[in-house]
Order: C-alpha cells, then structure tokens, then sequence
C-alpha cells in the first residue's frame, strides 16, 4: 500500500510546511513548529500530495515538484484526472514529450513555489 502524505506551501510566509494533521470537516491542517501545534486554515495553503515515488537520490516526489531527465528537460508533476495518475508536465513544449522516463531516471531540481524562475518567471 502506498504512503498518503501531504506538504503545504503557506501562501503568506512563502514556505513549504510538513503536514501532520488534515482536517477537512472544519477545513484546516496542522504542523510542528518549534514544537508547537500550529492549525492552518486550508486556505492559507497549497496542498501537494506525495506521489508515493522517489528520484534517483532517493528523495521524495510531490505533486508541484520540477524534475529533470537525462535529456536536462523539465517536468512539472501534477495529477492528471484522465488517466488517474501523476505525470511529469513537459515545460517547454519542444522538450521530450514521448520520452518514456523511468523514475529511477529523473531527478528533483525544485518545485512551482520556491522555484518560479525554473517556469521561466521571476523569483
């Protein structure tokens, strides 16, 4: 069975947050800080789901998260509904589309949040 597992990007504080509580009946996630209980209200926050998969570092991949190929094109991963599943999202539309890559290939270079400027926008 796979992990389910969350991180948030605060929208105020621009930073990327460990979720260790989801509550959607009154619609807020809480996090450890400096061994506080801190609640968030979701819409503070951008949720990413772990996708349960891990590059070739062995680090954890997350929905928003920007990875490279062995080509040096980028992805972003996102769900894709049509075909239930994450998919790495080419960048620029000349990169490799059909290029099959395994997971084992790709690599994290940083994620939509705190790395804009991999979109081609300004940090």
């Amino acid at each position: 069975m796979r992990e389910i597992k969350f991180r948030a990007w605060a929208k105020d504080t621009k930073v990327m947050l460990p979720v260790w509580i989801i509550d959607f009946q009154y619609k807020k996630l809480q996090i450890y800080a400096s061994d506080d209980e801190i609640w968030i209200p979701l819409g503070k926050v951008e949720l990413m789901q772990f996708t349960g998969l891990r590059d070739k570092n062995g680090k954890e991949i997350y929905e928003g998260d920007i990875v490279r190929n062995p080509y040096g094109d980028l992805y972003i991963i996102r769900w894709i509904n049509d075909k239930a599943s994450f998919m790495g999202e080419p960048i620029k539309a000349d990169e490799h589309d059909d290029y099959d890559a395994y997971v084992r290939d790709l690599e994290i270079v940083g994620n939509i949040y705190e790395n804009p400027e991999l979109l081609g926008g300004d940090k």
